[in-house]
């Protein structure tokens, strides 16, 4: 890329309101990386109900087939866990299901589909905003078991040392942005490794590039 190349790459980036998180040389950023198909994401990533997170996502398609957008859980039921999704039954399309801890489902009804449309949840101090707006939670996340066997995984939730659900579906949809702070520390960048053409998310506290864990491939979104 020449010189007038990168200026216009970057006022272009600038005029549509995205960030360039300047990552290394062997990695090109990306707008997001949208699943299709049957990819999902494994991270090594541990949350608990003091982990922050913040996720920038466009759910494409809601279905039985499979209702999470990330998570991670002890159990089929779901509890204890840390899982963002939609809710799981079918003409739900409306409805955020969000569970931390060991409490149950917190539904957040929105008054418009959520499907093909971009949305920032973010869990901060045990306080739940989307779309920046806060949300109220139904009661005081708590976790008793640790869920370190089952670290956080995109487009698809991990459990019991497996996947739910374990058919293979997988979410549907595009990432965005996610990052992790507090307890732990993470932010994942879409992205693609230059060397390989891999497609996946750069971990820019740890270093670590996370890729396709399932079948079929990312689609790219555009250079950043």
């Amino acid at each position: 890329m020449n010189k007038k190349q990168a200026l216009l790459q970057i006022l272009t980036t600038r005029k549509r309101g995205l960030i360039n998180h300047r990552l290394p040389d062997e990695y090109q950023q990306i707008e997001y990386i949208e699943n299709t198909d049957g990819c999902y994401i494994q991270t090594n990533i541990v949350p608990s109900v003091d982990t922050n997170c913040e996720i920038d996502f466009e759910v494409s398609v809601n279905d039985d087939n499979c209702n999470v957008i990330m998570g991670s859980s002890n159990t089929y039921s779901g509890a204890p866990a840390y899982i963002i999704g939609l809710d799981p039954y079918t003409g739900a399309s409306k409805i955020f299901w969000i569970r931390v801890g060991d409490s149950i489902a917190i539904n957040i009804f929105q008054s418009t589909a959520i499907t093909h449309l971009r949305h920032k949840i973010r869990y901060e101090n045990k306080k739940l905003f989307i779309n920046e707006e806060e949300q109220t939670l139904w009661n005081q996340p708590n976790l008793t078991e640790s869920l370190a066997e089952n670290p956080i995984a995109i487009f698809i939730r991990r459990q019991y040392r497996g996947y739910y659900p374990t058919s293979g579906h997988t979410k549907l949809g595009k990432l965005y942005y996610c990052r992790f702070w507090g307890d732990v520390e993470a932010e994942l960048i879409p992205c693609y490794r230059k060397s390989d053409d891999k497609t996946g998310l750069y971990d820019k506290v740890s270093g670590t590039f996370y890729t396709n864990n399932g079948s079929g491939n990312f689609v790219r979104g555009s250079i950043i």
